[in-house]
This record gives C-alpha cells, structure tokens and sequence, in this order.
C-alpha cells in the first residue's frame, strides 16, 4: 500500500479491514495482475508487485469490488456482471479525486462507466497507463512487429482484435488493439 497516495491508501485499508481481507503482493504473472478468492471464512486478494502504483490501485479496487459483491450476493451472480461493476464503480469514483495524473483519472472515469473484467482490453486506460509505449492498434499496417521474439504483420481488424499473420509459420492469431508491443 506505500506505493499508493496516503488517502487512497487509507481508504482501501479501512475498507479491507472491515471486510476482513489478507492482502498478499506477489510476485509478478503473465495472466493476470490480480486475482480475489474466498475460503475459510475469509477474502483474499493478491496483487502483482511489479505493476505501476496506478495499476496496483486499479487493481486493488477491482479486487475489493469482488469482495463486496460476494458480501452482498453470495456468490448468485456472475464474476464480472452488473451487480460487480455496479460495486467496482461505487469503489473507485470517490477515489479519483486529483490523487493521481489527470490522464489516468480521466482514463478510469472513461472506464468506470461500462467496467471490464481486464484493464488491459481498454485501449484509452492502457495508453494512460504506458504513454510512451506503442500498442497493436497504433502500429502501422506495413510495418512488422516482434511479440515474443516472432515477427507477425497486420492483417486486418475484427472488432476489438487485430488479424495478425504470424511470418514464420503463415497462421493468423488475434491481438487485442491493447495489447503494448
């Protein structure tokens, strides 16, 4: 919580506190970023530590908005459904009060409106995120890019997805236009 401004620090603290969550920073996963379990009577969530001090934030309020709808629903409605975005929303806005950059606060408003369950599908938050980097959607159609050491080239888009061809081997595989190069 100390890469967090002290507020928001405090808030998310009192609001685990009297949820009874255990916070554990673990080391960093390529799949997720966070993730939030209940057993024993207790929540748990887990947070990566190599993430940014906004997205550990993100990341915290995602994770408590599982736990406060677990408190409320049981456990009756889906993961990331309207009864948790509804939770997630009620989390977060109080806490974009000028804590953090403009550009991010802006971003998550933007987001909080209609909530995913990945941060990483929405364009504008990974962009507020990682200014200085360049995602699928920016890269030019002409141009090639290496993802993992592979070279693949644009194709076309798919709604939310880019058709990439992959040069080695010819198959097409589908990147998110999020996705950072």
């Amino acid at each position: 919580m100390d890469r967090l401004p002290t507020p928001v620090a405090a808030s998310l603290t009192s609001t685990m506190q009297m949820l009874n969550i255990t916070l554990v920073v673990s080391k960093p996963r390529k799949t997720k970023k966070g993730d939030w379990r209940f057993s024993n009577n207790r929540h748990t969530i887990t947070v990566n530590n190599d993430l940014s001090p906004q997205q550990f934030f993100m990341t915290m309020v995602h994770e408590i908005a599982h736990a406060t709808t677990w408190n409320k629903y049981k456990g009756s409605v889906k993961p990331h459904g309207v009864e948790w975005k509804s939770e997630f929303r009620n989390l977060m806005l109080p806490l974009l009060k000028g804590y953090f950059p403009a550009s991010i606060e802006d971003a998550l408003r933007e987001h909080m409106k209609n909530p995913s369950a990945c941060s990483g599908r929405s364009t504008t938050l990974v962009r507020a995120f990682n200014p200085n980097s360049t995602t699928v959607e920016d890269y030019p159609m002409d141009k090639v890019f290496k993802y993992r050491g592979v070279e693949y080239k644009k194709i076309n888009k798919r709604r939310t997805r880019w058709s990439c061809v992959n040069l080695s081997n010819g198959k097409q595989y589908l990147f998110p236009s999020s996705m950072v190069l």
